[in-house]
């Protein structure tokens, strides 16, 4: 299982731009799921979802915060993510497997 994720305005889903794998996810889910507590959103790892800018700067505002008291293996997986969420301006459709 991984989750997919593509530019906002690619609706067709011709371009994937990066992904994040089964174990990656179980190790950040918290910020999905404080998203979910937030907005009523929710990264679905096996479905579809949008995930507009301001919702792309609440996530890494959160990630940014959890980096301060997570172990480093999660803090590099958070960083990653966080540069990896930075790269679009619109914000994201996610598609998990």
């Amino acid at each position: 299982m991984a989750i997919d994720f593509y530019d906002l305005l690619d609706t067709n889903k011709k371009k994937i731009l990066f992904e994040i794998s089964q174990d990656n996810f179980a190790e950040i889910e918290f910020v999905f799921l404080h998203l979910r507590e937030k907005t009523g959103l929710y990264i679905d790892a096996y479905g579809k979802s949008r995930i507009y800018r301001s919702h792309v700067d609440m996530l890494v505002s959160f990630m940014t915060e959890s980096m301060k008291e997570s172990a480093s293996n999660k803090r590099k997986i958070l960083s990653e993510t966080i540069t990896k969420f930075k790269i679009v301006d619109q914000g994201f459709l996610t598609e998990g497997d």
